[in-house]
């Protein structure tokens, strides 16, 4: 079984100044993963512990043509040190490494989850790729009361930006003319909300798509975990992934060049 994977040629494209930068990724030029379903259990066994997936950067919200690392960690039997990784419940068997890096792109959307030879199936992680000019990306959707919570204002291929303001529910909560970043150091329940960010790019002004973040008290967060775990292996999971292309946006273009 092997995942066949190619990537597409990058057309040119040109800013209002008449420099040639990087256009985006066209959709069309990226051909379909093809997914080999592997039915597979999420339970874990009791003695056994649980691998960890993490993202580097953290971000589980990303824009189309970031760059995106997937690090497994767990024990490994001896004589293998194999890493297993599993996309929206199908297996990719040509990934074995403990980590790996790709350029996202909107077939990149889904839930990962990785384990290795001597740890159990970790937690799901879900990565979302967008087209935008400009996002609000955060380490999570949920956290416990007490954690701290780091979100970031990001734009397309890293362009210039400035002027940019963070707000809570519609409420502006900070803004700066070159900082892109929001800090929460101790979480609690009143910084649950829908949270977005504004910048000018270029003599333009943007807006990103709202983000909800939820700040649960630690002792239901436990409870919902549980039940979470208890109910994860009614059923084998035999997921292929389909490819969907994200809308782009269609309006404030310089010259043809849009996300």
């Amino acid at each position: 079984m092997r995942l066949l994977e190619a990537r597409g040629s990058v057309a040119g494209s040109t800013m209002d100044s008449g420099q040639s930068v990087p256009g985006a990724p066209s959709e069309s030029s990226v051909p379909p993963r093809l997914f080999i379903p592997i039915p597979f259990c999420s339970l874990p066994p009791a003695d056994l512990p649980k691998a960890v997936l993490s993202l580097e950067p953290p971000w589980v919200n990303v824009l189309r043509g970031d760059t995106v690392t997937l690090n497994c960690q767990g024990a490994q039997g001896p004589g293998d040190r194999s890493t297993q990784w599993f996309f929206s419940g199908t297996a990719i068997p040509a990934q074995a490494q403990p980590s790996y890096s790709f350029q996202a792109s909107s077939n990149d959307s889904g839930e990962y989850r990785c384990q290795t030879g001597q740890a159990s199936l970790s937690d799901p992680v879900h990565l979302d790729v967008t087209s935008a000019w400009l996002l609000l990306q955060t380490p999570g959707l949920v956290f416990q009361e007490g954690d701290p919570i780091e979100l970031r204002c990001h734009t397309w291929r890293n362009w210039s930006f400035y002027k940019i303001t963070f707000y809570q529910d519609g409420k502006s909560k900070q803004f700066s003319h070159r900082n892109s970043s929001f800090s929460i150091p101790r979480a609690n329940a009143n910084h649950s909300g829908e949270y977005y960010c504004s910048a000018f790019v270029g003599q333009l002004l943007y807006t990103s798509q709202p983000v909800s973040i939820t700040v649960q008290d630690r002792a239901g967060g436990r409870e919902r975990k549980r039940e979470r775990e208890k109910h994860q292996c009614e059923g084998t999971l035999q997921v292929a992934a389909t490819r969907t292309t994200q809308p782009r946006p269609g309006t404030n273009c310089n010259r043809g060049t849009c996300p």
